[in-house]
């Protein structure tokens, strides 16, 4: 176990690159970013010429624009689900300070709460929009990434047409039970599953204590032309 331990505590510490990401040779015209907080870095170098669609119900734009200035950006400040309407963001705060990052619709478990560190919940009422409406009218083929702190299942719901038009989609999804009411990891896999899509690759999660991972998915036709 510690020879495992040691060899997943050198993969978590190879971060994803963009260089590396690029090397894929996933071509998308335009990308969609779900859960911006300052921005992410690898998704950006890969596809510099790319056209960014930023979605964050609390953003920081600023961020963004001091550390890619040339990127192609349009904003969407507010959150996604399975279908529109509003909704009341938790918003953990640690020593006066919001960690936007780590807002969700999910009521965190206790555990959960210790280990983000939360002295209060602040919270935040948003709109919520679906993929399908915001981009019923954007072609493929797109790249997608997800870090929604839970709400991934929800936002793949409100997606099965964007979907279709995308050439991999980007998961961060939880391992064991990080909120109180959340679809399963298996459950992520089996949805994804139905929208033709296969795991092609895994980021981070390799830790035996491992509480989330980054999952590339990937259309079975781009598994069996060989992308990954």
């Amino acid at each position: 176990m510690s020879r495992l331990n040691h060899v997943a505590r050198k993969l978590e510490n190879m971060k994803l690159s963009g260089e590396y990401f690029a090397s894929l040779k996933l071509k998308c015209d335009t990308i969609i970013d779900v859960g911006v907080h300052t921005g992410t870095s690898w998704l950006y170098d890969a596809y510099p010429d790319a056209a960014f669609h930023l979605i964050d119900p609390l953003p920081d734009r600023d961020a963004v624009a001091q550390s890619y200035p040339d990127l192609a950006t349009t904003w969407h400040e507010c959150a996604l689900g399975a279908e529109k309407g509003q909704q009341v963001l938790q918003v953990p705060v640690s020593d006066g300070h919001e960690l936007r990052q780590l807002a969700t619709f999910e009521e965190r478990t206790s555990q959960n709460l210790r280990r983000v560190k939360s002295s209060e919940i602040k919270e935040v009422t948003t709109k919520v929009e679906t993929l399908d409406t915001l981009f019923a009218d954007l072609p493929g083929p797109i790249g997608l990434k997800v870090d929604v702190e839970g709400g991934e299942y929800d936002v793949l719901l409100g997606a099965p047409q964007t979907l279709r038009k995308c050439a991999f989609v980007m998961l961060e999804v939880s391992l064991v039970q990080r909120f109180a009411e959340t679809r399963k990891f298996s459950e992520i896999v089996a949805l994804m599953a139905m929208n033709d899509y296969e795991v092609g690759g895994i980021f981070s999660g390799f830790r035996p204590n491992a509480r989330i991972s980054d999952l590339l998915f990937l259309r079975n036709a781009s598994r069996r032309n060989g992308a990954v």
